[in-house]
């Protein structure tokens, strides 16, 4: 049986209407699919997303959750299906949007701008080419695309990708942002991991509320995956700046239960990150003399894997493969590590399962846990 979405702009769409308490909107997102929320809470030029993807029979969909205000719903953009992994080729009749009758994602674009312009709307086709909107109602269109889908006679695709349904005066508004604050104010922060107990601010067993509010200062916040607790699927949050990136994972989908810190990049930004642990700089170390001082110090070295060595008793990781050119020590891996991960007792003791995440997506996680088998 096919999903049916009815759109009614300015007010919304079935299951969430424009003003809609992001209290409220969250559960229902969460209830729906996989949702990654970036900047939570967040107004201004930063403001919160709200991305959701749903999986249904032989397709998926995602919708764009806007809440400039960082606390209610002003906007969402509703992308057309695309057939799963594996069923290119089959009907995916799976999901109907529709306006006044009108199926959006299944009447040619070109046919549908004719109609709504019938309904007595006036288009504005001055936006960039495939981009369409109707201030009225309002309705924004795209019908660009960057794969391969059906095509009109004038080349372009024949259905729209995608639409964007806003509450009252959405178009033509002025944005009240400052533009001289896009870029990121420098950071100097120093990360503390304190073993088995977590990071000095971030200790094990933090709540996602409290996680949110003390990574936000840091940088870009996105979550991934909130509520999921699967082995292969369950709640991360990533703290991204131009130099710099930290994952924190809650794998019982609301708590804190493991910290992956990344090394600086100096030539990004002028920020100032340095990570700690026993009192070592571990980025600024060179990886064997790190793994030395450790193991000096009467903790067992676990090299089974000389990329992602570790110290069970201390449930720390760390990570020696690398995605750039970076300098290497004498046995060709890198001279310093690239990533630290901080987890809690016991967090190496059982491997995870190697798994498959529904819709054919691979697993996910970059925390440095070892697979089973």
């Amino acid at each position: 049986m096919a999903m049916e979405i009815e759109l009614d702009p300015p007010n919304g769409a079935t299951g969430y209407k424009i003003g809609m308490p992001v209290g409220e909107l969250i559960p229902a997102a969460v209830s729906s699919g996989r949702v990654v929320i970036t900047d939570p809470d967040q107004a201004g030029l930063h403001y919160m997303k709200v991305d959701l993807t749903v999986y249904l029979e032989n397709s998926s969909f995602a919708i764009v959750f806007g809440l400039e205000d960082g606390c209610t719903l002003t906007y969402f953009e509703l992308h057309a299906p695309r057939p799963l992994p594996g069923r290119e080729g089959t009907d995916t009749d799976d999901l109907h949007v529709t306006w006044r009758g009108i199926d959006v994602f299944r009447t040619p674009a070109l046919e549908l701008l004719e109609r709504i312009e019938a309904e007595g709307f006036e288009i504005d086709r001055r936006e960039a080419p495939g981009h369409y909107t109707v201030p009225e109602l309002p309705f924004g269109f795209t019908r660009n695309a960057g794969h391969d889908v059906p095509r009109a006679d004038d080349g372009e695709p024949l259905f729209m990708q995608s639409v964007l349904v806003a509450g009252d005066r959405y178009y033509g508004r002025e944005p009240d942002f400052d533009f001289s604050k896009i870029g990121p104010e420098p950071l100097e922060h120093r990360f503390e991991i304190d073993p088995p107990n977590g990071v000095a601010g971030f200790p094990f067993g933090m709540p996602m509320e409290e996680l949110v509010a003390a990574t936000t200062p840091l940088g870009h916040v996105r979550l991934e995956d909130l509520a999921q607790a699967r082995p292969d699927l369950y709640a991360m949050l990533f703290v991204v700046r131009p130099s710099f990136t930290a994952i924190f994972a809650c794998e019982d989908g609301y708590t804190l239960t493991a910290i992956e810190l990344w090394a600086p990049n100096p030539d990004r930004g002028q920020d100032r990150i340095t990570v700690e642990l026993l009192g070592i700089d571990v980025f600024n170390t060179p990886a064997l003399e790190l793994l030395d001082l450790l193991v000096a110090r009467g903790y067992t070295l676990d090299d089974t894997d000389p990329d992602h060595p570790r110290f069970p008793e201390l449930a720390i990781g760390f990570t020696r493969t690398r995605g750039h050119d970076v300098p290497l020590a004498p046995d060709g891996r890198p001279q310093y590590f690239q990533a630290v991960l901080a987890g809690p007792p016991g967090y190496y003791d059982q491997p995870l399962p190697p798994t498959r995440l529904d819709g054919g997506e691979p697993w996910k996680s970059r925390l440095t846990r070892p697979f089973a088998g």
